[in-house]
């Protein structure tokens, strides 16, 4: 899967820089809401996930949860998915 073959090269590939690594979250986030999360993916995006947090919001997982409401929608439609 190409998503695979992207979060590898970028995981690989220090630091991953912040823009990158938002397309990042908002692409595994959208695979796992379209249910086209492969289970060898899962772990490589909850990675994505805490790095994206740690690096965007310093791990508060408050601004974090605000963000992710008011952007969900907007970047799942960019990806193709709509809720």
């Amino acid at each position: 899967m190409l998503l695979t073959l992207l979060i590898t090269a970028q995981l690989q590939a220090q630091p991953i820089p912040k823009y990158d690594l938002e397309q990042l979250y908002w692409d595994c986030d959208t695979s796992y809401m379209k249910g086209q999360l492969e289970p060898k993916d899962v772990m490589r995006c909850l990675d994505i996930s805490d790095l994206f947090v740690e690096e965007h919001f310093k791990g508060n997982l408050d601004q974090y949860k605000e963000y992710w409401e008011k952007n969900k929608k907007e970047q799942w439609a960019r990806r193709g998915y709509t809720k």
